[in-house]
């Protein structure tokens, strides 16, 4: 049971995943925030919640509000498990924000940076971890 719930989790956007990665979000936000259920509306409440650093129970009684006339849009193909791994693992690795995207058959991946510090550990941890794949043959 806890592990389904953890693994619901990963139903979030990935934008709302970094708030509970960041201690933003508690996982009982991030579970009255699945029962709203368009991805926009959720990121909005995420968002809302956040910003007036509202309780669980208050997530919990704003939700149906987020579900309320919102209109599908055409579902996109579901993100690969692997993508979402490969995500989470960039992101406890250079310690921010990393997304991976499909888009019109083309993946990427997106690397947040506060400033030029930021961008240089991050590459300084790309280049490590490449000469100690090198070591390694």
């Amino acid at each position: 049971s806890a592990i389904t719930n953890s693994l619901r989790l990963l139903d979030l956007p990935d934008v709302v995943q970094q708030m509970i990665f960041e201690g933003k979000l508690t996982a009982g936000h991030a579970r009255a925030i699945l029962a709203v259920p368009y991805e926009d509306a959720r990121i909005r409440l995420a968002e809302k919640v956040v910003a007036e650093g509202l309780s669980v129970r208050a997530t919990e009684n704003l939700a149906p509000l987020f579900s309320a006339g919102e209109t599908p849009k055409t579902p996109r193909p579901a993100t690969p498990q692997s993508f979402k791994k490969a995500a989470r693992v960039l992101r406890q690795v250079f310690n921010t924000n990393v997304r991976v995207k499909s888009s019109r058959g083309k993946n990427k991946i997106e690397i947040e940076f506060k400033d030029e510090e930021e961008l240089s550990h991050i590459l300084g941890e790309m280049i490590q971890f490449g000469q100690e794949d090198q070591d390694e043959e």
